[in-house]
């Protein structure tokens, strides 16, 4: 119930916030992040990966913010090497906004956060079915609401890179270092 309540009001406050703000959307940017996952509940460390763009800013007083979306993906497998093998994945798909922290200079510090769908699987599979047993899987689906801080630096007059911390409450609660790259369109 507390996460419905948070996100409606992150809703609300954000087109209350769109009516007033001078707004300028579109795709202006598309990339690719790699990043060092540490889930909970359980599950070791892993290596995520995923694709991202910005679809534009706007602007509330003096303040800047930006608008994209992202898709996350990360996996974590036991037992490989065994008759007995059982992985577990979530794949995330989320809007974000980013507020823009104001410098004089081409670092660009940001905070912000979202809200968005994650789909969680997990497998087992019998390599040496010995005892009858088949494989299974199963899935489920859920909202999740995150928070993240980061910073991004032009590269060459295309690419900027960047860098992000991010927390995500969920099925499974996550931890994240991300970095990756954006070709900007429009340059």
């Amino acid at each position: 119930m507390k996460r419905i309540l948070l996100v409606a009001t992150f809703i609300i406050a954000f087109f209350s916030v769109n009516a007033m703000a001078q707004v300028n959307f579109g795709l202006k940017n598309v990339g690719a992040h790699i990043g060092f996952v540490m889930p909970d509940n359980g599950v070791d460390n892993t290596i995520g990966f995923g694709v991202q763009s910005e679809f534009g800013n706007f602007k509330v007083n003096k303040m800047m913010f930006t608008f994209g979306a992202f898709i996350n993906y990360w996996s974590k497998t036991y037992g490989s090497n065994t008759s007995v093998e059982f992985t577990v994945s979530e794949l995330t798909i989320a809007p974000f906004v980013h507020y823009n922290l104001p410098m004089n200079s081409k670092f660009q510090p940001y905070v912000g956060g979202g809200f968005g769908i994650a789909s969680n699987g997990s497998k087992v599979t019998y390599h040496n079915n010995i005892y009858g047993l088949t494989d299974y899987s199963t899935s489920s689906s859920d909202f999740v609401l995150f928070g993240l801080a980061g910073a991004k630096m032009p590269v060459t007059n295309n690419l900027e890179g960047f860098g992000e911390l991010r927390y995500q409450l969920g099925d499974y609660d996550v931890f994240s270092i991300n970095v990756g790259i954006n070709y900007l369109l429009g340059k």
